[in-house]
Formats: C-alpha cells, sequence, structure tokens
C-alpha cells in the first residue's frame, strides 16, 4: 500500500508539482488588500493618540478648558476603545475580519473628516 502526501491533490499519481503554489496564487490578492487596509487602521490609530499632545496648550486655550476637562476630552479616547472593542468583537463574528476592517477604517476616515472640518 503507498502513502498519499498531504499536499497531493486527491486522484493523483506521484504528480512532481504542488497545489500549494496554486492556493498562495488565488489569496494573495485579499491578503495583501487585507494588510494595507489593517495597516491604515493602526496608522490612524498613532494619529488620534498623538494628535492631542502637542496642541494641548492650544486647546486648553482655544476652548476654555481646565485641567480637569482637557483630561476628559483625552480619556474619551480609552472609553472609546473599550466600547470599540466589545463592538468589534461582535461584529466580526457577524461580518468578518476583513469588513469589520473596512467598516472601522470607514469610521476613522469620517471622524477624521469631521475633524477637518470643524470650526
Amino acid at each position: 500500500m503507498e502513502e498519499e502526501g498531504l499536499l497531493q491533490p486527491p486522484n493523483s499519481k506521484k504528480s512532481s508539482s504542488s497545489i500549494l503554489p496554486e492556493i498562495s496564487n488565488v489569496s494573495t490578492t485579499p491578503f495583501v488588500l487585507a494588510f494595507t487596509v489593517s495597516s491604515c487602521g493602526a496608522f490612524v490609530f498613532g494619529c488620534v493618540n498623538g494628535y492631542s499632545a502637542p496642541t494641548q496648550s492650544g486647546i486648553m486655550k482655544d476652548l476654555n478648558l481646565s485641567v480637569a476637562d482637557y483630561s476628559l476630552f483625552g480619556s474619551i479616547l480609552t472609553v472609546g476603545l473599550i466600547l470599540g472593542a466589545l463592538i468589534c468583537g461582535k461584529l466580526t463574528d457577524l461580518v468578518g475580519r476583513v469588513y469589520t476592517i473596512w467598516i472601522t477604517n470607514i469610521l476613522f476616515v469620517i471622524g477624521w473628516f469631521i475633524i477637518a472640518f470643524a470650526k
């Protein structure tokens, strides 16, 4: 009795070619797209974290905020991260990982447009 290899297609007689290159060629484009989208999400998160740090005195002066008020402004991001983690877990179960990344990045872009066009 002859053993079958794990990566050989069924009903093939010791073919020298593996199906692994075929699998990787099919899945490369969606993988690269998903990786690019998730990298954009990480970039936006870094921008959000650094947004208020160099402008603290200007934000406090322009909005007439006390230190306690500004601390609340800074902690909104942390609360949003906690709520976002809870929502994204359920959303991932419903629509999948790639669509969840797309949805969160669209929300990030909307948020940045709101900041850019705010008075």
